[in-house]
């Protein structure tokens, strides 16, 4: 999950140079993990159907 600085920084809130670096480093190895680890142990358990259930609610919420 990002915390609350680094979805602050996603939307565009300023940060000084040094910061930016750091986010954007702790951002990205946030990301590769989700993405190496995380999703595929989603994808793979028997609970996937709850999980895309969840997601199409979320989506749909949203539109």
């Amino acid at each position: 999950m990002l915390s609350k600085t680094e979805r602050e920084f996603l939307i565009g809130k300023a940060v000084s140079y040094g910061h930016k670096r750091k986010l954007i480093h702790t951002i990205r190895k946030k990301v590769k993990t989700f993405f190496m680890l995380e999703l595929p142990l989603i994808q793979n358990s028997p609970y996937d159907k709850i999980v895309t259930e969840i997601s199409n609610n979320v989506t749909k919420n949203s539109n």
